[in-house]
């Protein structure tokens, strides 16, 4: 149970409630000390800036803005994850690596550290992926035991949350009952020989509640008081904040703010009281709050006591109160207006001059580069990416490849197997049926490079470099066929191909997306073919199908792909990206799908993207029962200098809507590339 917790909560939920826990916190240390600073000034000013904090835990919106105080912290890193990974010096002393991200008996001699996701394929270089990638983050590789550890983490928070509420709800029922013989004495104003203080209860019809005991004088006070409450809403406002509380318990400063902006909440009410009055009645005021201060008693959530906050210090404020001059109002005003533009808003998305000179739009496409049209700096770039095609000879290819439907793995014979589903036979076993193989089944020989799609499908690469496809052929990946029947597809049929079938021959490396194929061939061509998007599900017309294999590039080094979306590195050290692009994991502003390359960073010597999701090393298919991936979005590259520039989910500060394997979430993401601080990624030698 604590593993499913584990799996089930570690998307976005987790790091929205983190987050936005963390930013907060940093807000109200701010207020601590800018409440200091007011203490003179009329107090429904500190009552009011306790909002940004409100603001901060619960509303999901993200506000941008050129004057937040967040942008002046640090230039824009990637916050999501923090992690250990293996960087390498050089192709030699790289460790072998299936697909699931486990190492071989292989020495691994030098090991720095990164963090941060991808996955990449290049000819003779690759990293490992399952089912969609390899990595090494809490997040993306998680282990039975480290998800026993989340999931008995989210319990605690559960548990947390749980009996705050039953707490509330406890006092909630004696304040009813306790109530339940009053005498109202005016509309929704009720005498009570139960309670010890006055208290205003409801939501939609808030009644206040006196206690017998009380002078005609003080009546008149507490009234005024609970009335301008419930004027203001301070009763729906105390609800939210307790449930803010609720959500976030286990951050201290939670319960500071609580406190305090309920002191202030209080205090400001008594100043309104104050300045309503035309005579003085501080002395006769501050009595009643001694006299109802002692039979002080706890109130639910969503209840306000004449009673609450501290009652030393509402007296003394009441004591020394005076009616504020105008300058006073203006300057306060100011500072605090000022403070909610600061703090309430995110920094701006900014394009960073390293990566892209200018934001990249579907509409500022580039030509694709000639590769007889070189600068200096191309030529340097065509350098570097000819470095790394020397340095990766005989690297190994993705050997291990799978999820909880299918489990691809070439043995050091470069024998192929697979296990799992054979609904569209993926098995390649020359039928099709339903049944679930749980022991592994010989696919083909002298293989030296498999990837797969969770659309059921694979594909295969031969040592004399053929392309070979097996599975489900509905979204037109494995075109076998003279004439395609698109209907087929939408009526929800699949061409189903059980035989190895020949793609392309010729081919250095080649990866599956979504519904399609990108190959890239031993001249640097980038071919492609099948689905590249159906924008607005299967029975839309807005759907890019290429039907048979269409060169997009040329030149090219190095092609990586997933899920979503796709991206290819040229000799001139261009990245190009299309596909998917609702989490900005293309680099492109215009969060729409992208059907042709578009060159979004220059100067670069390797691009990962992926759609990354947690990496449990299982040997077999059985081992995957009960795994639920979460995944993500991200395009990162590698500058010449050595820095890394990521775009996509969990990059930046803002929120959007993001179309994932599962449906449409909310995430952090951005659209522009970001420097991030490091990333993880592998490149794996053959095995001998």
């Amino acid at each position: 149970m604590l593993q499913w917790f584990g799996t089930f909560y570690s998307d976005v939920f987790l790091v929205k409630l983190f987050n936005r826990s963390v930013t907060a916190g940093m807000i109200i240390v701010v207020l601590i000390a800018v409440r200091v600073l007011l203490r003179r000034a009329p107090k429904i000013f500190s009552y009011a800036l306790w909002g940004i904090v409100l603001f901060r835990l619960l509303c999901p919106i993200s506000i941008s803005s050129g004057f937040s105080a967040f942008g002046l912290l640090s230039e824009p890193v990637e916050k999501a994850e923090q992690v250990q990974l293996a960087v390498y010096d050089g192709i030699a002393d790289v460790p072998t690596l299936d697909r699931n991200g486990a190492e071989t008996d292989m020495d691994v001699q030098k090991r720095g550290s990164v963090s941060q996701k991808t996955e990449t394929a290049m000819p003779e270089v690759t990293e490992s992926r399952t089912g969609q990638n390899a990595a090494n983050s809490w997040k993306t590789k998680l282990s039975k035991k480290e998800n026993r550890i989340l999931g008995a983490l989210y319990l605690v928070w559960g548990m947390g949350v749980l009996l705050l509420l039953c707490v509330n709800m406890f006092s909630m029922i004696q304040l009813r009952k306790k109530t339940r013989a009053s005498l109202q004495i005016r509309n929704r104003v009720f005498l009570c020989d139960e309670i010890a203080v006055p208290f205003c209860l409801g939501i939609f019809r808030p009644q206040i509640y006196l206690p017998s005991s009380l002078t005609p004088q003080e009546r008149e006070y507490i009234i005024l008081h609970e009335k301008h409450h419930i004027k203001r809403l301070d009763h729906i406002i105390k609800l939210a904040a307790f449930l803010a509380l609720c959500l976030h318990w286990f951050n201290p400063l939670v319960w500071i703010a609580y406190i305090l902006a309920g002191n202030d909440m209080e205090m400001s009410c008594d100043e309104a009281v104050l300045k309503q009055m035309d005579r003085d009645i501080r002395s006769e005021y501050s009595a009643s709050l001694l006299h109802l201060a002692t039979g002080r008693q706890i109130i639910a959530g969503g209840g306000l006591s004449f009673g609450e906050g501290n009652p030393k210090q509402r007296i003394k404020n009441i004591m020394r109160y005076r009616k504020p001059s105008f300058l006073l109002m203006g300057a306060v005003l100011l500072v605090c207006a000022s403070l909610a533009v600061c703090l309430l808003t995110d920094p701006e998305e900014k394009q960073p001059d390293p990566v892209n000179e200018t934001v990249v739009s579907e509409k500022q496409k580039k030509t694709e580069p000639d590769a007889e049209e070189k600068t200096e700096t191309d030529a340097q770039s065509e350098l570097d990416a000819q470095t790394i095609l020397a340095e990766s000879k005989g690297a190994a290819y993705i050997r291990n490849a799978g999820d909880a439907s299918n489990l691809y793995k070439i043995d050091a014979a470069n024998t192929l197997w697979g296990e799992g589903r054979n609904d569209y036979g993926q098995l390649a076993q020359n039928t099709q049926d339903y049944g679930f193989y749980n022991d592994p089944v010989k696919i083909a020989e002298h293989v030296i490079h498999v990837d797969f799609s969770q659309k059921g499908f694979m594909v295969f690469l031969t040592e004399d470099h053929k392309l070979y496809g097996v599975g489900n052929a509905g979204g037109g990946a494995l075109q076998q066929y003279d004439s395609f029947d698109w209907e087929m597809y939408l009526n929800g049929e699949h061409y189903a191909i059980s035989t190895p079938y020949l793609l392309m021959e010729d081919v250095t490396y080649a990866v599956c997306g979504r519904d399609d194929v990108v190959a890239l061939k031993e001249d640097g061509t980038v071919w492609t073919w099948g689905t590249v998007y159906i924008n607005g599900g299967y029975q839309s017309s807005d759907v890019y199908f290429i039907e048979k294999p269409k060169q997009i590039l040329k030149n090219a080094v190095v092609i990586t792909g997933g899920w979503f979306h796709h991206a290819a590195l040229l000799l001139d050290g261009t990245v190009w990206t299309w596909g998917y692009n609702s989490a900005g994991n293309c680099g492109i502003v215009d969060r729409t799908v992208i059907g042709e390359p578009v060159c979004v960073a220059e100067n670069a010597v390797m691009v990962w993207t992926g759609d990354l999701g947690l990496d449990p090393t299982y040997e077999t298919i059985a081992e995957y029962e009960g795994f639920y991936p979460m995944q993500y979005n991200n395009t990162v590259i590698q500058k010449a200098d050595g820095s890394l520039w990521a775009c996509g989910e969990n990059i930046g500060t803002e929120i959007h809507e993001i179309q994932g394997a599962e449906g449409r979430y909310e995430a952090v993401s951005s659209a522009v590339f970001q420097r991030i601080d490091s990333m993880e990624y592998f490149l794996l030698n053959s095995e001998k």
